[in-house]
């Protein structure tokens, strides 16, 4: 058995997430990791404007 932080590793996950859910407040979220990237992705909407394509054509062989 691995064990991290007292957690089995080798445990059934779905049911270990659903135990803990308590412990984690109403739900998960991604609202903190897109508040980090939001000045990445205002770049990046900038840099993109006009372009049907963000990545250069790849020529075809």
């Amino acid at each position: 058995m691995v064990t991290v932080e007292g957690v089995d590793l080798d445990s059934n996950w779905p049911s270990t997430t659903r135990a803990d859910a308590g412990t984690t407040g109403p739900g998960i979220s991604a609202q903190a990791t897109l508040a980090y990237f939001e000045p990445l992705q205002a770049s990046l909407e900038e840099q993109n404007e006009g372009k049907e394509h963000a990545l250069p054509e790849i020529p075809s062989i």
